[in-house]
């Protein structure tokens, strides 16, 4: 017995829901005044992971790079939430 195909919601038939759409320019114009925090958070993540790959023990250089990364996302916070962002990546806009 063949298999019968089924096209997922929306694919080919020509109708696109909000997801679907590209973003905004105003959208856009968020994301880049945010992209520091974002390029922090991800800097932060990168040295946790290498800390919590360690074998052995943590390095005191790991820790270094960890405090260090978690103070930059603090700092790039702070300037974001002092230019007037109100949603930070992560939190939910009311």
């Amino acid at each position: 017995m063949p298999v019968q195909r089924t096209r997922a919601p929306g694919f080919g038939s020509g109708i696109t829901d909000e997801h679907d759409a590209e973003p905004s320019a105003a959208e856009l114009a968020e994301i880049e005044r945010e992209w520091p925090l974002i390029a922090a958070e991800l800097d932060l993540l990168d040295a946790e992971i290498t800390a919590l790959s360690a074998e052995g023990c943590v390095s005191k250089l790991d820790r270094r790079r960890v405090r260090r990364a978690e103070r930059r996302v603090l700092e790039v916070g702070r300037e974001l939430a002092a230019e007037g962002v109100t949603a930070l990546p992560g939190e939910a806009v009311a």
